[in-house]
């Protein structure tokens, strides 16, 4: 909720109504809600910080100070995270960050963030974040799990070809925690695992998109390719952060 004037933010506000008839008194339930932080920018390169510890409710804070608050959508479950609460994703269930989020992003970035698969996601492709559109061409950029069982970055260059990729080095079926991390420096585009940088990588353009950030499938714009499992603490900067830094 967005303050109004007289609201302070990031405080949770309670009300009731109740009914009086003559003598007797009929106390109404308790309703609440609570208003948008304020927060500040402290890095300025960090320009999406999606923590996901709200543990409840439609909106997921932008922690950056950009407030590029997502809308979460599907009503995906709140679960436990790697840091704090997560969100439980699968068909239908995604948070739309905005086209703010991101839009600035012309050259390196990185997309980092942790995911735990659900049981039976083999073969199962689904986004995990990004800025990606197809429409006739491709264009932006996406983390995701592959139906070949491999985490992705996926970078669009403006053509039919999404030939922009960087792959894991194995493939993952297990439910435990990963850290995924995809840069762009330069041309090249390089996925991290577990703070660990991956063999297979590759050097393309790259054409942005001006379609809204994703959080929880492959595309902005398509009903398609939702991530089967948890995703916490997604963050997007526009530099591109090295070995040191992811691991």
């Amino acid at each position: 909720y967005a303050p109004e004037a007289g609201l302070q933010p990031g405080t949770t506000y309670y009300w009731r109504v109740d009914e009086f008839a003559g003598t007797t008194t009929y106390t109404g339930d308790i309703w609440s809600f609570t208003t948008l932080p304020e927060v500040a920018v402290t890095d300025s390169h960090l320009m999406g910080w999606w923590k996901l510890d709200e543990g409840t409710g439609s909106i997921a804070v932008d922690w950056s100070g950009h407030g590029n608050h997502g809308t979460i959508v599907g009503n995906p479950a709140w679960v436990d995270g790697f840091h704090g609460s997560a969100l439980l994703f699968n068909t239908g269930k995604y948070v739309n960050c905005g086209i703010d989020a991101g839009a600035s992003i012309k050259g390196d970035f990185t997309l980092a963030t942790w995911v735990q698969l659900s049981p039976g996601n083999a073969g199962l492709y689904g986004g995990i974040a990004g800025r990606l559109v197809l429409a006739t061409n491709y264009y932006g950029f996406s983390l995701v799990r592959h139906s070949s069982n491999v985490f992705r970055l996926w970078v669009g260059d403006g053509s039919a070809s999404l030939s922009g990729q960087a792959t894991s080095n194995n493939a993952y079926t297990d439910t435990e925690w990963h850290h995924i991390a995809g840069v762009r420096q330069g041309q090249a585009n390089i996925l991290f695992v577990d703070g660990v940088r991956q063999g297979a990588s590759n050097n393309t353009n790259f054409s942005p998109s001006t379609e809204w950030f994703h959080i929880g499938r492959q595309y902005s714009h398509l009903d398609d390719r939702y991530f089967p499992g948890v995703i916490d603490d997604v963050r997007v900067y526009d530099v591109a952060s090295n070995d040191t830094q992811i691991a």
